[in-house]
């Protein structure tokens, strides 16, 4: 008897991770974004359209939740914008010893 698998051609799997952060860690992520001028300024460009009295508002591919930095994705999803200055914490609570590095993930 011969099997005969009939996937798509673009069929995918992904693993995922759900995470829940405590609120140590989400302190954490909020003070590093201070020292990182990238994300730092990001956050007060969104406080600063916020403020704008212009109806009329610019519409960036971010967005703060509790003070935290999410990117949207062109699919919906909200990714959590790390700071340089924890990014080695986060692959290591989310990989242990086993990750290649982070110029390997993109």
């Amino acid at each position: 008897m011969q099997i005969i698998w009939d996937v798509p051609d673009k069929a995918y799997a992904f693993l995922t991770s759900c995470v829940q952060m405590s609120d140590d860690f989400k302190g954490r992520v909020r003070m590093a974004y201070k020292n990182d001028t990238g994300w730092s300024f990001v956050l007060s460009e969104l406080e600063r359209i916020v403020q704008d009295p212009d109806p009329i508002k610019p519409r960036l591919p971010y967005e703060a939740d509790d003070s935290l930095l999410y990117s949207i994705q062109p699919e919906g999803e909200y990714w959590l914008c790390i700071p340089n200055t924890i990014k080695e914490e986060i692959f290591e609570i989310a990989h242990g010893e086993g990750h290649l590095g982070f110029h390997r993930t993109k």
